[in-house]
């Protein structure tokens, strides 16, 4: 309840500030809205814990007497995945359909490269037998597409939890074609195309790494300490022959890793090449969630693209601010902090589903036409409660609460 007022007051309230209820705190902090069993100001884990939680405060929040909060966040924010299990050596092929708000990738050098693997065709154990699983997705597709990069890991060695920092790169625009469920032959020859590259791809970063200095076991490495330590001993008969031998090795090894090293780029060019006529069903990146610290503790702030302004916009704790768009893409390797969730908007609704910093009158018809609850719940709230604490500054709103990260 506590929610829902909240976000009829953003959006019908024209004053100053609004001081949100101390309830709401709690609910937010706590994580059960309902009971508040959970620690108090209990940090949220990035690996699932946290977007679970946003998902059930949403729907809390949104619920009204007419309609589920559920079924509005659906609207919004579920798609469906298609999974093909068929046995090996069985003639059957099962198929299962099933309902998600957000998928999870792993960690790679793209995001492309995290829903490749996530979407492509793997052995899995199944009914005591081996199969082979496939994954697309169906329509309806989600108007918002919430893809979430699993950082924490576990090492078996020190068996502990951790957290990846490696940098995954994304796009302002993704295309979602290449993981349809479909028929059409060209777009399966593509994707038997694309398993062949990644196998080589994966070959040659694996005999890179072998002969590489990636490794410190590498053969390159080992060369290049041996050669420094024939070159201390300066009064070995041999130290001239064996410092050439040395030298034409270390030579032959860099012209091995130089040439995997550009057929692997050649392989990464032709694998982008592959889909650039499938680009039908664009999505728009619309916000960005950055982690900083580690899997135990860490600190959350996000950024938000304004269409009407045209800027990203970083929401930290109660501070707004305005950043440059390279801050959003730019390589966070050997940074403390790195994005752990993305948001795209399908292209062709985004105008009819997002509209987050304005506050205006259009905005309020479309929702006292749509959602007439808002702006009840809103003035119940407002006739009853002193106004502190939301500032409102432009077209940015701004809700002051301390909260424990």
């Amino acid at each position: 309840m506590q929610l829902s007022y909240l976000f009829s007051i953003l959006i019908w309230n024209s004053d100053v500030a609004v001081t949100p209820d101390k309830k709401l705190a709690e609910i937010v902090l706590r994580r059960e809205a309902d009971n508040g069993n959970s620690e108090f100001g209990q940090q949220q884990d990035i690996s699932a814990e946290c977007m679970d939680n946003i998902f059930e405060l949403l729907e809390i929040g949104l619920k009204t007497d007419g309609e589920n909060g559920k079924e509005l966040l659906k609207r919004l924010f579920y798609g469906k995945t298609k999974q093909r299990i068929e046995k090996l050596g069985d003639e059957i092929v099962r198929f299962k359909e099933e309902e998600f708000n957000h998928l999870i990738v792993g960690i790679s050098e793209d995001l492309y490269s995290g829903l490749d693997e996530f979407f492509e065709s793997s052995k899995v154990d199944f009914e005591q037998t081996q199969a082979q699983r496939s994954l697309t997705l169906i329509e309806p597709l989600p108007k918002i597409l919430t893809i979430q990069i699993q950082r924490v890991k576990y090492s078996r060695e020190e068996q502990r939890v951790y957290k990846s920092h490696d940098f995954v790169s994304f796009d302002k625009t993704l295309y979602i074609d290449r993981y349809m469920d479909t028929q059409e032959e060209a777009v399966i020859l593509k994707r038997q195309i694309k398993n062949e590259i990644k196998m080589k791809m994966d070959r040659l970063s694996k005999e890179i790494v072998e002969f590489g200095d990636v490794d410190p076991n590498g053969n390159l490495a080992e060369m290049i300490v041996a050669l420094e330590l024939v070159a201390a001993q300066q009064d070995s008969p041999d130290r001239t022959e064996t410092m050439q031998v040395l030298s034409a090795g270390i030579e032959s090894l860099k012209t091995i890793i130089l040439e995997k090293t550009l057929e692997l780029q050649y392989l990464k060019n032709k694998l982008t090449l592959l889909y650039e006529d499938m680009k039908s069903i664009p999505y728009n990146l619309h916000a960005v969630f950055f982690h900083q610290g580690e899997a135990e503790f860490g600190h959350y702030w996000s950024c938000m693209w304004d269409e009407e302004g045209k800027r990203w916009l970083k929401y930290n704790d109660s501070a707004i601010t305005e950043v440059q768009e390279k801050e959003i893409f730019e390589d966070t390797t050997g940074k403390m902090h790195s994005v752990y969730c993305l948001m795209y908007c399908e292209q062709k609704t985004q105008h009819e589903v997002l509209n987050t910093f304005a506050r205006d009158e259009i905005v309020r018809q479309w929702y006292e036409n749509e959602m007439p609850w808002v702006k009840s719940k809103a003035e119940v709230k407002l006739s009853s409660d002193d106004v502190s604490g939301i500032s409102l500054e432009g077209n940015l709103v701004t809700v002051e609460m301390e909260v424990e990260d």
